[in-house]
C-alpha cells in the first residue's frame, strides 16, 4: 500500500491497507496509512474515523458543508453542532440531523443572542426547540440541549443563572 499511496494511486493504496487490516487488525500503523490515503483523496471524515472511534461533531453554520461531511460518516452516530432558537437555523438544521441519524445540539439562544435569565433560556428549550423536535418526529433522545455559558471571568453574577438553568433541563 505504501507505493501505491507514495504514487499517487489512491484506489489500489486503500485497497491494500484495507486487506492488511483485515488480516491484523491490531496494528494502528496500518489504521493511520489508510487515513493518510484518505486524506489524500480529500475524504476527510473518514480519515478521522479511521483513526478515531468517537462520533464526529460537525460545527459550521455551512449546512452544505456539514451535508456533505454527513454522507461520509460510516462508524459512530456523529453530531450537528448546532441549532438555535433562530427561525431560520430552527427549520432547516433539525430536518438535517434527522436525515442522516444525528445527535444535535440544540442552543438556548434565539436571534437577540443569549439570555442571561434562567426562565427565559429554559423558555426556548420549552416553548420553541423541543416542540420543534416533537414537530418532525426527531427522537428527543438525540438532542442534547446547551443553556450555554458566558464567561464566567467576565460575568461572575450570571452563573446562578446558568446553574439554575442546567437544573430545571434535567
Amino acid at each position: 500500500g505504501m507505493i501505491y499511496l507514495q504514487l499517487g494511486a489512491w484506489d489500489q493504496a486503500l485497497a491494500d491497507f484495507d486487506a492488511a487490516i483485515d488480516r491484523d487488525r491490531r496494528n494502528p500503523s496500518l489504521q493511520l496509512h489508510r487515513a493518510r490515503v484518505l486524506l489524500a483523496r480529500g475524504d476527510y471524515p473518514r480519515a478521522v474515523e479511521a483513526v478515531v472511534d468517537l462520533p464526529l461533531s460537525f460545527d459550521s453554520t455551512n449546512l452544505l458543508g456539514i451535508e456533505a461531511g454527513l454522507k461520509k460518516v460510516t462508524k459512530a452516530q456523529p453530531i450537528i453542532n448546532s441549532t438555535s432558537a433562530e427561525p431560520e437555523r430552527l427549520e432547516k438544521v433539525p430536518l438535517l440531523a434527522k436525515q442522516y441519524n444525528t445527535r444535535l445540539v440544540a442552543l438556548t439562544m434565539g436571534a437577540s443572542g443569549i439570555p442571561i435569565a434562567a426562565d427565559e433560556r429554559v423558555n426556548i428549550a420549552i416553548e420553541k426547540l423541543i416542540p420543534r423536535m416533537l414537530e418532525i418526529d426527531f427522537p428527543i433522545e438525540d438532542l442534547i440541549i446547551a443553556p450555554l455559558v458566558l464567561t464566567v471571568s467576565g460575568c461572575q453574577e450570571y452563573c446562578p443563572h446558568l446553574i439554575e438553568t442546567v437544573r430545571t433541563l434535567q
